[in-house]
C-alpha cells in the first residue's frame, strides 16, 4: 500500500492528519485508532510528512473534511467498533420504513394482501420495511406472509447449506443462526456468496433477547459510496473469491450440501457455476467460487455493495475466535476464506476500510415480540449483534436471482 492509499484508508476510518511543522498530528473518532494504526503511522511517518507537505491539493482536501476539536478528542486503543452503543445508531431517513398496524387485531397477510403493490414499490425504494403492532399467529402464518407478499419461499439449498448452523422449523423457515450468542455476525447480503440467492429476506421476532440481539442492516447503496474508489477499482478488477472445504471440523460434507454422492455431478454442477472443484484426501472437497463484489440491482439498476468478504474473512472474526480457527487449521484448509478473485489474500487495511463503511451505514433498532423485518437482500445488507439468551427469530426467504440476472459492472462511471 503506497503512502497515497494509505491516507485513503485512513480518510475512510474519519482519522485526520495535519502538518504542523516538522510534527504529524493524528485525529481520530475515540476507538478507531488501533495500537496496529499507531504503528504503521509511526513507521510512515517521514513518508506520510512528505506527502502532505508537498503535495498541496491532498493538504486542501483534508483541510475540507469537517473539522473537530482535537482538545476534547481522547484516541483510545483500547475500544473497539464493535463496542459502539446501540442506542445511539436509531433507524434514520426511513431506513427501515416502519408501519405500524393501523389498528387493534389487524392480520399481517391480509393487510400485505391488499397493499402487496404499494409495499413491492417500498421496498424497492427503501430496503427495508419493518412491520409493528400487527397480528400474526406463529410460524406457519409467518410462511403465508411471505407467500402473499412475494410468492413461493425458498429453501436453503446447495452452497447455502451449512455456512451457518440452523434448523428448520416449518416448511422453509428456519432459525435465523445458532451460531453462538456471544459473538456477533458481520453484516452482510445473504448467500451473495452463491451462484443463487433469495431478492427478498424475512425476518420474525418471537422471542426479543433481554439484552442485545439486535439484528443490524445496513443500505447496500451507501456502503458502496463509503468504500474509497481505490478500494472498490481492486474489487472490480480482481473479484472475489470464496474458498469452501467440506466435511473438515464440524462443518457439513459434500455429499450434505450437494444433495448426491457422485463426484461427476458436484463437477458439472460447480462448473457452471464458475467454480472450481479440488478433491482432497479423505473423500473430502475444496472448491473456489469467483464472485464479483458489486452488482447491479436487477430491477432498480442501482450499483450495490453485494457479497459476503467480511463475513468470510477468518481476519474480520472476533480476535478470539479468529486465534482458535487459525490454531486448529492450516489456511488453506479453514472451513470458509474470502480472497481477491485472483487467489492473493485480502490485506488487512483493506478489510478494516470495509468493516468501517459498513460501521458508518449501520443501523440498528430494537427488537419487539411480533415484529416482522423485511429486507431486499441486494440493496440491505444485516447481521446480527451478541445477546444474553433466550432469543428467538425466525428467518424466510424468495424470490430466488442468479448471476445471469444481473448487470457486470466494469466501472464505477
Amino acid at each position: 500500500m503506497n503512502t497515497g492509499e494509505f491516507l485513503d484508508y485512513l480518510k475512510s476510518l474519519n482519522i485526520k492528519l495535519t502538518v504542523n511543522g516538522t510534527k504529524l498530528k493524528c485525529s481520530a473518532p475515540p476507538g478507531v485508532l488501533t495500537s496496529t494504526l499507531q504503528a504503521q503511522i509511526a513507521e510512515r511517518k517521514a513518508d506520510l510528512l512528505g506527502f502532505l507537505q508537498n503535495i498541496s491539493t491532498l493538504a486542501n482536501s483534508q483541510t475540507n473534511h469537517s473539522t473537530r476539536n482535537v482538545a476534547k478528542e481522547r484516541i483510545s486503543s483500547v475500544l473497539q467498533q464493535d463496542q459502539v452503543n446501540s442506542s445511539s445508531i436509531p433507524p434514520q431517513n426511513d431506513f427501515p420504513l416502519i408501519i405500524v398496524s393501523p389498528g387493534n387485531n389487524v392480520s399481517l397477510c391480509d393487510w400485505v394482501t391488499q397493499h402487496r403493490q404499494s409495499l413491492e414499490a417500498k421496498i424497492l425504494e427503501h430496503g427495508a420495511i419493518l412491520f409493528r403492532n400487527f397480528n400474526l399467529n406463529g410460524i406457519a402464518e409467518f410462511e403465508q406472509f411471505i407467500k402473499a407478499i412475494a410468492g413461493s419461499t425458498m429453501a436453503y439449498s446447495g452452497e447455502s447449506v451449512g455456512v451457518t448452523p440452523r434448523t428448520p422449523v416449518h416448511g422453509n423457515i428456519y432459525t435465523s443462526t445458532e451460531f453462538s450468542a456471544k459473538f456477533k455476525i458481520a453484516l452482510h447480503n445473504e448467500s451473495s456468496f452463491a451462484y443463487t440467492w433469495p431478492l427478498k429476506i424475512f425476518f420474525y421476532c418471537i422471542q426479543p433477547a433481554p439484552e442485545g440481539g439486535e439484528t443490524p442492516i445496513a443500505d447496500s447503496r451507501n456502503v458502496l459510496q463509503q468504500i474509497p474508489d481505490s478500494i472498490k477499482q481492486r474489487f472490480l478488477q480482481r473479484g472475489v473469491m470464496y474458498l469452501r472445504n467440506y466435511g473438515i471440523g464440524s462443518g457439513p460434507k459434500w455429499q450434505q450440501v450437494f444433495q448426491t454422492t457422485n463426484k461427476s455431478v458436484v463437477e458439472e454442477y460447480c462448473r457452471s457455476t464458475d467454480t472450481t472443484v479440488e478433491w482432497q484426501p479423505g473423500n473430502r472437497l475444496r472448491t473456489r467460487s469467483f464472485r464479483p463484489a458489486i452488482v447491479k440491482h436487477p430491477l432498480t439498476g442501482d450499483m450495490v455493495w453485494f457479497n459476503n468478504i467480511c463475513q468470510a474473512n477468518v481476519a474480520c472474526l472476533n480476535a478470539s475466535l479468529k486465534e482458535a480457527m487459525l490454531d486448529a487449521f492450516k489456511l488453506e484448509d479453514l472451513p470458509r476464506n474470502s480472497y481477491y478473485g485472483d487467489g492473493s489474500e485480502i490485506e488487512p487495511w483493506v478489510l478494516n476500510a470495509l468493516q468501517a463503511a459498513y460501521q458508518k451505514e449501520k443501523v440498528l433498532f430494537t427488537w419487539q415480540k411480533g415484529d416482522v423485518l423485511m429486507l431486499d437482500n441486494m440493496l440491505a445488507a444485516h447481521g446480527r449483534e451478541p445477546f444474553v439468551p433466550p432469543r428467538k427469530v425466525v428467518v424466510g426467504m424468495a424470490n430466488p436471482v442468479n448471476r445471469q440476472s444481473v448487470g457486470i459492472i466494469s466501472n464505477l462511471a
